[in-house]
């Protein structure tokens, strides 16, 4: 992106929410992300000399996580409140009000609002029975697309504090996207194979990664967001399985899904886990998904591999 077309960008995505209480008054110092993505994504464009603090500690589950009294200084020291929003780290706002930062809470952005969201109508889940999508399918970042918005999103913020900045973030900006364009095509080209081929996903955590390199996800084993399947759902599966000829079922490494191993064995599937929020070493997003994708392709070639020789699909 040429630095005329970053600063149009920027000025369109600034005037679509409210204007940091900040803004105009010094540098960002501090950055608080709320997950190891939205971190891994920043980290992308902030400039040199920005701290950037990340509230959840990686390998939780953001959406069963529970603020500790520790990360109220974390929040307090911020100056920029990065969400991944739609509903998927709502925490944040109430961790900020706590800390008396409802400015930082009012002028936090939400990395999901410049993002074509899936299953935008949600579906409403009891509070003590699992929990709740919200408005839309907060895993938006699955789609490397996506993640091109969100961070513009971040450094439209920063600039909108310093415009002096403008050189630097769109000098990183160019950088992340020419990385991540060469990145879109070795991984579209791994997946390639398989399109179109059904695999079963624990958790509704994947259809922005099965719409963007064409998976089938044949089936989501939770019903309901968080809420286990019962001995009925899990024999429904099982069929759908063996109907579908399905050999993969999609975990995520945070929160692999309690009755996967019985799964599993009944329906003769393999875990694929995936480190679908953030669960990698290193700062980059593009690793992250490096691994993602590799991970995902290795377990299709080992299942066709098991086929090959005429066994079920675990080892």
């Amino acid at each position: 992106m040429n630095r005329r077309g970053f600063v149009v960008a920027a000025s369109a995505a600034l005037f679509c929410r409210a204007r940091p209480a900040w803004s105009g008054e010094g540098r960002v110092a501090t950055v608080v992300g709320t997950t190891a993505v939205v971190c891994k994504l920043a980290r992308a464009v902030l400039p040199a000399g920005v701290q950037l603090v990340q509230i959840l500690p990686t390998g939780f589950d953001p959406e069963r996580f529970t603020p500790r009294p520790g990360d109220l200084p974390l929040m307090a020291s911020g100056d920029l409140l990065l969400r991944a929003g739609a509903g998927f780290d709502d925490w944040a706002m109430t961790l900020a009000r706590r800390v008396q930062r409802a400015d930082l809470a009012a002028s936090s952005i939400d990395l999901s609002k410049n993002v074509p969201l899936l299953e935008v109508k949600g579906r409403a889940v009891e509070a003590s029975d699992g929990h709740a999508h919200g408005a839309a399918n907060p895993h938006w970042w699955l789609d490397p697309v996506n993640a091109k918005s969100a961070v513009a999103s971040i450094a439209a913020a920063i600039l909108a504090t310093d415009p002096t900045r403008e050189g630097e973030l769109s000098s990183r900006l160019d950088s992340f996207n020419a990385a991540l364009d060469g990145a879109l095509l070795r991984w579209s080209a791994a997946l390639a194979p398989y399109a179109n081929r059904p695999v079963l996903a624990y958790h509704n955590s994947f259809p922005y990664l099965a719409r963007r390199f064409r998976l089938d996800i044949a089936a989501t084993v939770e019903a309901r967001e968080g809420v286990s399947p019962g001995p009925a759902r899990l024999a429904e599966i099982a069929s759908i399985a063996r109907t579908r000829n399905v050999r993969l079922l999609l975990v995520e490494q945070a929160d692999p899904g309690e009755l996967t191993p019985a799964l599993t064995r009944a329906a003769s599937l393999i875990p694929v886990p995936l480190p679908s929020n953030g669960e990698t070493e290193g700062d980059s997003y593009v690793a992250m998904m490096d691994a993602l994708v590799t991970r995902l392709a290795d377990a299709f070639a080992k299942s066709d591999e098991i086929l090959r020789q005429g066994g079920d699909a675990l080892p």
